[in-house]
């Protein structure tokens, strides 16, 4: 898996497996629990500006965020969002290179930090 930025987007690509993966520490996630995730920074970024080291999972009191912090993605969310959070990581078993989502802010106010990167989150095309 890796963690791709440009100002202020975000791109997490991984294998169907991978992206699974997160998504089951999201849903299991309790509160004040932190997670860390090692990643792939060894390829080209480009287009991207550069490729981040840690992807870090936060189960705070907090609405959905994505902040860039030194060479980490920290993605915070409260524990009643989990299952919100996890479905952005959810891909089905033979999904494409290339399938994605988008983390929505708009029209999901209710839930999502007006302040949080714009997040896109699929499978990746190099696995």
């Amino acid at each position: 898996m890796k963690i791709l930025i440009e100002d202020n987007e975000v791109a997490i690509e991984g294998s169907v497996d991978e992206l699974n993966h997160v998504a089951q520490h999201v849903k299991n996630s309790k509160l004040g629990e932190t997670k860390y995730f090692l990643l792939s920074n060894k390829s080209d970024p480009h287009p991207y500006r550069a490729a981040l080291k840690k992807l870090v999972l936060k189960c705070n009191a907090s609405k959905v965020k994505g902040t860039i912090e030194n060479d980490s993605l920290v993605l915070e969310y409260r524990e009643d969002l989990t299952d919100i959070v996890a479905s952005y990581f959810e891909f089905e078993d033979g999904s494409a290179c290339g399938a994605h989502c988008h983390f929505d802010k708009i029209g999901n106010e209710a839930y999502f930090d007006d302040s949080s990167a714009n997040m896109i989150v699929g499978i990746s095309r190099d696995r």
